[in-house]
């Protein structure tokens, strides 16, 4: 799969279930800088785009878990944490 560059940041979170993750380690904010495009989230995080596209790729491969009081659990295939695992901004909470 080609990510395209021009694809939103947030739509790619919803379409690659581990690419939260990976924006999160690059710093990357995929919830209220959502609407920015891959190219515009790189510059202002001040990486490469071709390294974040390579570590997306990447990540295609992985599975992620998220962690609970009861322990881990895989994310369900849209890439969602439910709810109370969701986004860490408070207006969010």
């Amino acid at each position: 799969m080609t990510i395209a560059t021009t694809k939103t940041v947030g739509e790619i979170a919803a379409e690659l279930p581990n690419a939260t993750r990976e924006f999160e380690k690059l710093g990357i904010d995929y919830c209220c800088g959502g609407s920015r495009s891959l190219g515009e989230a790189c510059a202002e995080a001040k990486i490469s785009v071709d390294e974040a596209l390579a570590r997306l790729e990447k990540s295609m491969t992985a599975t992620v878990y998220y962690k609970t009081q009861i322990g881990f659990h895989e994310l369900n295939k849209g890439g969602r944490v439910p709810g109370s695992f969701g986004c860490k901004h408070p207006e969010h909470a």
